[in-house]
């Protein structure tokens, strides 16, 4: 690495808080041997990189053997934990639970931000019919049902209420309409 414009004495005060960083340094054990793992399967040579041949055996074996399986997937738990209302994190991304025609549950959700983006599919209140998977033998299962309140046609008012609360001026809107 090349770091140009310092001045001969933030030169040498680099020189030397880079030493001390070293000194105060340890290692995370776990990380270390994933990173030399990914690294020797990326073909480098770990010999050039400071370790000695014991160094890097004893950091190798410590490796587990891999992540799950990707297509594995955890059982489903059988009770429940949402609750209409409820606001969860998914990472940077806020999810609720409940019904998006409700403006005071999207005024919670959105926490005082305005989205950039919203992914729709108008029309609403088309009659659904769930018993075209089976029909077709796509879905065996017996958790399918009527959607309740699809009779709603109207969802203007809902609407309106939610976009002069919510959009952002200049926000991208991608709608199906069928």
């Amino acid at each position: 690495m090349v770091l140009r414009g310092l001045t001969e004495v933030q030169r040498r005060q680099l020189v030397l808080a880079d030493k001390r960083i070293a000194l105060n340094s340890g290692w995370d054990s776990k990380m270390l041997s994933l990173e030399l793992a990914d690294l020797s399967a990326l073909g480098a040579d770990l010999a050039s990189i400071g370790f000695s041949k014991k160094e890097l055996a004893a950091a190798l074996s410590r490796v587990e053997s891999g992540l799950a399986d990707e297509n594995d997937t955890p059982s489903v738990v059988e009770a429940a934990v949402s609750r209409p209302g409820d606001i969860w994190r998914v990472g940077p991304h806020r999810v609720a639970c409940g019904d998006s025609r409700d403006a005071a549950l999207v005024h919670s959700l959105l926490a005082g931000a305005l989205p950039q983006l919203m992914v729709t599919d108008p029309p609403y209140g088309v009659e659904y019919d769930p018993e075209w998977r089976h029909r077709r033998g796509v879905n065996k299962s017996k958790r399918t049902g009527k959607i309740r309140n699809d009779e709603i046609a109207d969802w203007a008012p809902t609407w309106a209420c939610i976009q002069a609360r919510s959009l952002t001026s200049g926000m991208v809107l991608y709608a199906r309409r069928s």
